[in-house]
């Protein structure tokens, strides 16, 4: 497979800002060999390395077939120790190792308007009784009124992460297969 525009294009510029001046075919057949190398078995374990990813081989109790993309059979009961299952984590497109990212659990709440409970829902204080409420982000951009209104913010609901939400306008496209 050789090089894509991408990753010719990303090499020259970081020989660029290193102030290093190569032609562009130098780079081209540099990227292509690189390219062929990491697609070796040295190669790939030396970026998962770099990387900081995890590496296992694959379950011992199935066997495995290697698909073209059609679906067809390229080659049938692959075993095992020939499989090699990795995972790596990266924050803010730079590797981490998985013993340096902690998660821990986001507090949801019911939403008092449409009794959604997601990550999303807000306390606020309701203008006209002064009492504490809890809105979802969808409840609040619908509200009549402007100062719980602007609680809420729209592209909040473009770029929520909760496929299983009535108002995550890319639901649908991720129930269809496209997404």
């Amino acid at each position: 497979m050789p090089p894509s525009w991408e990753m010719v294009n990303g090499i020259q510029q970081h020989l660029r800002d290193k102030d290093i001046i190569l032609e562009d075919d130098l780079v081209a057949v540099v990227a292509a060999a690189t390219n062929e190398w990491i697609r070796s078995p040295d190669g790939a374990m030396h970026i998962m390395k770099l990387l900081e990813f995890d590496w296992r081989t694959a379950k011992r109790d199935q066997s495995y077939d290697l698909l073209d993309g059609f679906g067809a059979a390229v080659e049938v009961d692959i075993p095992a120790d020939q499989v090699l299952v990795f995972s790596g984590i990266m924050v803010h497109g730079e590797p981490v190792p998985r013993a340096q990212l902690h998660a821990r659990e986001i507090t949801t709440l019911t939403c008092e308007g449409c009794a959604i409970i997601d990550h999303c829902v807000k306390t606020v204080i309701h203008p006209h009784t002064g009492k504490m409420v809890d809105m979802c982000n969808h409840c609040l951009i619908c509200q009549e009124d402007l100062r719980l209104m602007q609680e809420g913010n729209s592209s909040d609901c473009e770029t929520c992460p909760s496929l299983g939400c009535t108002y995550n306008p890319n639901r649908n496209i991720s129930r269809i297969g496209l997404g």
